[in-house]
């Protein structure tokens, strides 16, 4: 993995978070898929551009990654304003 790999789980959920702001009909449903389909875009062009390497299942799973943290740290952010 690479330093711009591991950007990915960055820049994904802010991604997604854009796609909310812009498409603000789109479903709640498609966007856990939309992670690993963002991540896998992500490092296609990385490795089209020469800057990534690695498994093709990585992107995807950095693309999922990038969400579940955002999820945690929104949990703990939660609970610590409920305390």
């Amino acid at each position: 993995m690479t330093e711009y790999q591991a950007l990915i789980p960055v820049i994904v959920p802010l991604a997604i978070a854009v796609l909310k702001v812009l498409l603000p009909r789109l479903p709640k449903v498609w966007l856990p898929i939309l992670a690993p389909v963002l991540g896998a875009a992500a490092d296609i062009a990385l490795h089209q551009a020469g800057l990534a390497q690695g498994p093709a299942w990585l992107g995807p799973t950095l693309g999922a990654a990038g969400v579940g943290l955002r999820e945690v740290a929104d949990q703990v952010r939660k609970s610590l304003s409920a305390s």
